[in-house]
């Protein structure tokens, strides 16, 4: 506080938008099973892309979304059966996480990715992925799989976020 001064502090809700910095931030509400969670989208310019974590289920809207986006930092959080094989998580932690207020199955995101009904997307990073119960190398294989040729076919670009480091967006632009 003392390094940025007085700053303006507005509140912001599901549904609503800001525009700032010559950017259009929407917010779209996620049935997560956080405190008030959130998706957001920014457009600029005719582009838009979209910050979709926290997702809890490939909840209706969702889809509607997705497909208005020209980049989308996508939630792939975990592999069914490396979730199943932890034995460091209970069974009732297993199916929060699997459950709609819980997170998306590598499967769930690349299936969501593989409906759209056009072909607008061309920029994935899948992201979000759980330390655990995931791997990079899964959630890519899960998305070429259930995506196939429509990944070159469209000029599709997919990428995963790292957890403990960062990605060059070059990579994936």
């Amino acid at each position: 506080a003392r390094s940025l001064g007085r700053v303006n502090v507005e509140p912001i809700a599901a549904g609503s938008g800001v525009d700032a910095a010559g950017m259009r931030f929407e917010f779209l509400a996620t049935p997560h099973d956080g405190a008030e969670p959130i998706a957001v989208t920014i457009s600029r310019g005719g582009q838009r892309c979209g910050i979709l974590t926290d997702l809890g289920y490939p909840f209706p809207g969702l889809a509607d979304a997705l497909a208005t986006l020209d980049f989308v930092f996508l939630e792939s959080n975990y592999d069914p059966d490396l979730l199943a094989a932890n034995p460091r998580y209970p069974y009732p932690l297993k199916s929060r996480i699997k459950g709609n207020g819980g997170h998306l199955a590598n499967s769930e995101a690349a299936a969501l990715v593989a409906g759209l009904p056009s072909d607008r997307l061309r920029r994935v990073v899948l992201s979000h992925l759980s330390e655990e119960n995931n791997r990079p190398e899964l959630a890519m294989a899960t998305f070429a799989a259930v995506m196939g040729a429509r990944v070159a076919e469209q000029g599709m670009r997919v990428g995963v976020a790292w957890r403990h480091k960062p990605m060059l967006l070059c990579g994936v632009i």
